[in-house]
Order: structure tokens, then sequence, then C-alpha cells
């Protein structure tokens, strides 16, 4: 969704992305981001407010549904064409970080092999669930407190993105930029 409007007449930004993941092995986490032209970074934050939003409360399309796991299987597809041509030194960075996450690494075709039928299976009911659950109205506040005034703070000075006042501004480990 975010890719369709990125670009367009009036829209602000050059690239947007949604993710999740783990980081440490322990803390979930769920992300939306944008990039600009500086000056921008307003329009952005609304524009990823609304939009997600939308998503939240509406879900997704069929047609958009199709579109991310065609996009989806086609990675899969471009890593399996593209296995014996990586480089030495990319494959032990992919070793090192699953030994760090104390996972095993396997070929790409066996990742399709898994991937493939799961990515195929899902559903839009599915899909807005799991977009409710990582984006939540406890996970929104930190998205409220960018609009509230932490956006400059973050840009300039590195700042952990978080609804709290006190951690924002004395954290002693600062994780994400706006």
């Amino acid at each position: 969704r975010l890719d369709a409007l990125i670009g367009r007449d009036g829209v602000p930004g050059t690239s947007a992305a949604v993710g999740s993941g783990v980081y440490l092995s322990h803390i979930r986490y769920a992300m939306i981001t944008a990039e600009g032209s500086p000056g921008t970074w307003k329009a952005l934050l609304t524009l990823l407010e609304q939009t997600l939003r939308k998503a939240l409360m509406h879900g997704f399309t069929e047609s958009e549904l199709d579109r991310v796991k065609i996009d989806f299987l086609s990675e899969l597809d471009q890593a399996v064409k593209k296995k014996d041509t990586r480089e030495s030194k990319d494959l032990a960075r992919m070793i090192i970080r699953q030994l760090n996450k104390e996972q095993v690494l396997v070929s790409p075709a066996y990742e399709k092999e898994l991937l493939a039928p799961y990515v195929q299976s899902l559903t839009l009911a599915e899909v807005h669930n799991a977009v409710k659950e990582f984006f939540g109205k406890e996970q929104r506040k930190n998205l409220q407190a960018l609009r509230a005034g932490a956006g400059l703070d973050a840009a300039l000075f590195g700042r952990m993105v978080t609804s709290d006042i006190l951690t924002r501004e004395d954290a002693a480990v600062h994780v994400a930029h706006a």
C-alpha cells in the first residue's frame, strides 16, 4: 500500500517499508518507515500514521495481498537462482548471523520449500490480525509521540523513539533514528 502511494503527485517520500522481527532474541518489534527529502518528515509521518490506521481499521484488499505474495515468492525464486553466485563474505556473514541467533542456515531451495506453501495459504483475515497484533493500540503510542514533537529530537540526536518522554530523553542506548 505504501509503495503504491509513494511517488504519486503530491505524496512526499522516496521509499517506505514495513517490517517486524526479534531483536537480541528477546524483543519483538514492528516498524514502519519512510524516507524523503529534507523538510518532508511531518508529511511523511502523517502519511505513515494514516496508512497504518486504515490498515488496522479496514485490513487489506485481495489484490494487495496477492501482490505481496507474488513479490515474496519471486524473492524466494531469485534466491534459488542466485545461490551459486553468492559471495563468500556474504555467506560467512549469513552463517555468523544464524549462529548468533542459534538458528541453522538453510539453502535457498529449502527456505522456498518451507515458506512458499505458508505464504500461498495466507488469508486476508490472518494478515489483518497479524498487523493488529504488531501495531496494536499500545504500540502506536510511539508513532503518536513522534507527532507530538519527538521527531526533531530523534532526527538530530538519534534518540530512542518511544512514547515515554523520560526514557526518550534519558535513555543511555539510542536504538532508532527518525
